[in-house]
């Protein structure tokens, strides 16, 4: 599947859209052989925020999403983060986790204000 993938990005060189939509339909596969992690990096890089946030929850990579959502916070209404954040809170056995996350956040938040 590498190789495929090398070749595909290949043949389209610089073409961003043309990459982001080989780099989406890779996540796309990843995400349902159960390889979250990874299909959220591909998504990532397709520029697919949304569907890399979604990734990062699905497997359990908190840090991850919070962090993303962080950078994207102009894409989540306040309902949506309020979601994911009480998601964190149900599922995290260890909040130490947590705090990278929000201190990235909170930075954010008081640069962007």
């Amino acid at each position: 599947m590498q190789g495929l993938l090398r070749e595909l990005l290949q043949l389209v060189g610089d073409r961003a859209e043309a990459r982001k939509a080989v780099l989406g339909v890779y996540g796309e596969v990843l995400s349902q052989r159960n390889m979250q992690e990874d299909s959220a990096l591909a998504f990532t890089a397709a520029q697919d925020l949304p569907r890399a946030l979604q990734a990062y929850k699905v497997a359990g990579h908190w840090q991850m999403a919070l962090t993303l959502a962080g950078q994207t916070l102009h894409l989540l209404d306040a309902c949506s983060l309020l979601c994911l954040v009480q998601s964190v809170q149900r599922r995290l056995f260890w909040p130490s986790a947590l705090r990278p996350a929000c201190t990235s956040l909170q930075l954010m938040s008081i640069t962007s204000g």
